[in-house]
């Protein structure tokens, strides 16, 4: 009876973890490589980063990577 508990509190666990990871959106036009970021606001702010991701996609935007054209940063 003990291993059909731990049993079914395992599958519990694990089918649980499935639905936590975030939806991922497609940005850009489908022709860009997209670059993802992940900043914590520590008290410093994001600007910073929105600031230079808008000046790099500018930068790269007609740079060709293998059959992808420009960049794109979220």
């Amino acid at each position: 009876m003990k291993k059909f508990v731990a049993f079914f509190m395992a599958l519990t666990i694990v089918f649980s973890l499935v639905g936590c990871a975030p939806k991922q959106q497609s940005m850009g036009d489908g022709d860009d490589v997209v670059l993802n970021f992940q900043l914590h606001d520590l008290g410093y702010g994001t600007q910073w980063l929105d600031e230079t991701c808008d000046t790099f996609m500018e930068m790269y935007k007609d740079k060709q990577y293998g059959s992808k054209t420009g960049v794109f940063c979220r």
